[in-house]
């Protein structure tokens, strides 16, 4: 096969009514036939006077099915019946074309025996419309269209049919591509009563045959999204009580209920008369997921926020306001008078009646949170050490004497144990919790401000909570000369840190026997010695000598961290913390581990509206003395 290509011609013409089928476009020993799929003939889906037009230009259509090859033919749009490949897309006066090849199966061959004859000549194309301007009554668009009309502006192929009845009229099987106006019969000569009784008995044949066609129409597209629901929620089933995929398969093709596969489902899992472990699996990422996913980082756009990893076809939805993504997702699910309700029945349909609405909502919190877009100002994370508690109860920790190190244990002889000390620190979760509601009136507003910033601003709040906590804990120390954690006030110089580090390193277990020699690791200061601070680390010579040949001992030896916390302490005193697993510190603990914020979220039951609520469980604790040293400055 030739590689596919996309052409495209004049655009300019508008679209006109084909001749009948032209022989010239069909070929039967090659079996290719040129078949006319989409116009921008006005339609009227829901008959009820607002009429759907698509654009048809190589702006508007999206092929790119076609160019992956998994754009097949169908008759009737049903699926199982494939009956021809297609060869060439193109558009053409306002028209898309195709050339097919029709398959040599027989089935396929008695629809391309139908066309060659003339009983089949409709074609319909299958497409999800992906952008859309909606033209209120008696307005109209830049384009001369009058409302009440919808006109897609972006759409995507996803397969066309040759079928008994088209709902536009005007594209068909072996239709020619230059376009003659069908001649009219002659009735000069007839009775002018005979004559009229003939145009209404037309007209009322018109009515009646676009009637059926639109009932057509309606039957076969509500039957498809049952089909689509029955088989999405078999597979769901199926693959969460572990049923293989044979049987799933067998549901499916037999037009099996889903109330029929939910007893059989059920039959068999007490059948094995054990408990079975219900497994999500991963599946490849469907339809549905990819452009909830695409809405959601188009509401992150609109918002000011990028996402590092970009949805495809997020742009296509950066403009959508927030009540366009709930008719969509209502449409989707086959709701047809999504667009036609109240502002407040539409946000509690979108939210009860399919989950992609309120999915979406989910979805643009939790990335709003992920990408890390709202920095808290926090610093205790750079200092701190972590810790993990399984519960809620009271629990200490206990520190361990250095001085028990490894003795030489004669033959016969005895272990020597470890020491416990009895001032254990307690520790002890709690949760601490906030959220906020996206409401209707949010929804009306469009407010995507509140959807995407407030989450980060709850978040950033939690950490600004725990800094507090980490430096109320560091200056609520008892430093004493007698805990030699304190030392004689002085100004910020390399002077001031040698005492510092000399009474940390020479710092004694509990038992008093063991030096434990604790390298500091970073020094704290308030916002007025921030520029001492950072000059003092990255000087190479002492700051505070005359001698500029006299080295810095200092230089890069402590991280600086600043913290305007401390200012509220005091705005002189600056600290010196131990490194990381000299000693224990300042611990930040957490409910196995977790340390992210917790989100849930559901409807509102006392407002219309989706409410997130966040929560977290930790303890921020001083659990000893000896890895902190204190100058109280001047």
């Amino acid at each position: 096969m030739d590689k596919k290509t996309f052409q495209t011609k004049d655009l300019s013409v508008p679209g006109k009514r084909e001749s009948a089928l032209s022989a010239d476009m069909f070929n039967k020993e090659k079996r290719t036939l040129t078949l006319s799929f989409a116009s921008e003939t006005p339609y009227d889906r829901w008959r009820d006077g607002e009429m759907e037009i698509l654009k048809v230009t190589s702006e508007a259509m999206d092929t790119s099915r076609f160019q992956q090859g998994v754009m097949p033919v169908l008759f009737n749009h049903d699926r199982d019946h494939v009956i021809a490949r297609v060869d060439n897309l193109y558009i053409k006066d306002g028209k898309a074309y195709a050339d097919i090849t029709f398959d040599s199966d027989d089935e396929s061959a008695t629809i391309m025996a139908k066309v060659e004859s003339g009983s089949l000549r409709g074609v319909s194309v299958g497409y999800f419309p992906k952008l859309w301007e909606t033209i209120p009554q008696g307005e109209v668009n830049a384009d001369g269209i009058k409302g009440p009309a919808i006109v897609v502006t972006k759409w995507e192929v996803l397969e066309f049919s040759i079928v008994s009845i088209p709902a536009d009229p005007t594209v068909a099987a072996g239709r020619d591509l230059e376009t003659k106006e069908d001649k009219p019969v002659s009735t000069a000569n007839e009775p002018q009563d005979k004559k009229q009784k003939k145009e209404t008995e037309k007209m009322n044949e018109k009515e009646l045959m676009e009637k059926q066609q639109a009932e057509t129409a309606a039957r076969e597209e509500k039957a498809r999204m049952a089909e689509r629901a029955r088989c999405t929620d078999i597979t769901a089933l199926c693959r969460e009580t572990g049923i293989a995929d044979e049987q799933m398969k067998k549901f499916i093709d037999d037009g099996t209920s889903m109330a029929d596969v939910r007893t059989a489902v059920l039959s068999e899992m007490i059948a094995k008369n054990k408990a079975t472990a219900i497994v999500k699996a991963t599946v490849t990422e469907d339809e549905d997921d990819k452009i909830r996913a695409a809405v959601s980082d188009g509401i992150l756009l609109r918002a000011g926020l990028r996402p590092k990893t970009l949805a495809e076809g997020a742009d296509n939805f950066r403009n959508m306001r927030m009540k366009e993504v709930a008719i969509m997702c209502l449409e989707r699910a086959g709701e047809k008078n999504a667009r036609y309700m109240g502002e407040g029945e539409l946000l509690k349909r979108a939210l009860t009646t399919t989950g992609a609405f309120s999915a979406i909502l989910d979805s643009t919190a939790n990335k709003a949170l992920s990408g890390k877009y709202l920095e808290s100002g926090a610093t205790y994370q750079d200092w701190v050490q972590y810790g993990s508690l399984h519960d809620f109860k009271a629990a200490k920790i206990y520190k361990l004497s250095a001085a028990s190190v490894p003795t030489k244990i004669p033959e016969g002889g005895e272990f020597k144990f470890q020491e416990l000390s009895t001032d254990g620190t307690n520790v002890q979760l709690e949760t601490e919790g906030t959220g906020f509601t996206y409401t209707r009136q949010m929804l009306i507003n469009d407010d995507l401000d509140l959807l995407a910033k407030v989450p980060q601003m709850i978040i950033a709040g939690f950490e600004r909570k725990k800094n507090l906590l980490a430096y109320s804990a560091l200056t609520g120390i008892t430093y004493s000369s007698a805990n030699k954690n304190l030392a004689t006030a002085a100004a910020l110089t390399t002077a001031s840190l040698t005492a510092m580090r000399k009474l940390m390193r020479k710092q004694k277990d509990f038992s008093g026997k063991a030096t434990l020699n604790i390298v500091p690791g970073y020094l704290l200061v308030p916002t007025g010695l921030e520029t001492t601070a950072y000059q003092l680390m990255a000087s190479s010579s002492d700051p505070s000598s005359n001698n500029a040949g006299v080295a810095n001992a200092f230089k890069s030896s402590l991280q600086v961290v600043v913290d305007p916390a401390l200012d509220d302490n005091s705005e002189t005193a600056y600290y010196m913390v131990a490194r990381p697993g000299y000693v224990d510190t300042i611990q930040v603990s957490y409910l196995n581990g977790q340390s992210n914020v917790i989100i849930d979220s559901g409807m509102d039951p006392d407002a219309l509206g989706w409410k997130f609520r966040f929560y977290h469980d930790f303890d921020v604790r001083a659990l000893d003395i000896k890895g902190f040293v204190k100058n109280a400055g001047v």
